[in-house]
């Protein structure tokens, strides 16, 4: 079975700006994300058969229906940190807003009524610049603005190259 998870899909025009920021950090990354696989994580559901997805799409569908009534939700990426176990470089945000933590519920919510086992830890949203990381950057700062449009349910696969995500179905969340 392949592993699946909703994220919040990032505009091209953001993911560019990630990846020069990327770049511009010195010494270079050791295995920085690459652009296509730029994402920010709502919930890690692991292996599911088709039945059970099912049900997370019609979820998926209906929250989607109710998050329309914007033009646009903003994220404000004010941060970088690792975590140091699993020695993964991301950006973050000091505050989580209100509609992406009522975003994740919904969707956890949906797991867990559709008896789909995911890993209860306080959410912390991220995106992941590089793995393989043994120590935090110098001298770079995070300070951007993202404006987010949809979410989608992706597929993880492992490839020679690397974990490839695929989006598989795309969720608007903004007119």
């Amino acid at each position: 079975m392949a592993r699946y998870f909703f994220a919040l899909d990032i505009a091209e025009s953001d993911k560019k700006r990630i990846a020069v920021l990327q770049q511009n950090i010195k010494p270079p990354l050791p295995k920085p994300t690459v652009a296509s696989n730029l994402h920010l994580t709502l919930v890690f559901l692991g292996q599911l058969s088709p039945e059970q997805l099912t049900p997370l799409l019609i979820k998926a569908e209906a929250l989607s229906k109710n998050y329309l009534q914007s033009s646009e939700y903003q994220l404000h990426i004010d941060h970088y940190d690792m975590f140091d176990q699993a020695k993964v470089l991301f950006l973050g945000m000091a505050n989580t807003p209100s509609w992406l933590a009522k975003l994740v519920t919904e969707l956890e919510l949906a797991a867990d009524k559709n008896d789909i086992d995911i890993i209860k830890r306080p959410y912390q949203p991220h995106i992941t610049i590089s793995r393989k990381v043994r120590e935090l950057p110098e001298h770079f700062s995070a300070n951007l603005y993202l404006n987010i449009k949809s979410f989608s349910l992706y597929i993880s696969e492992s490839s020679e190259q690397g974990v490839i995500y695929t989006p598989l179905k795309k969720f608007k969340l903004a007119h």
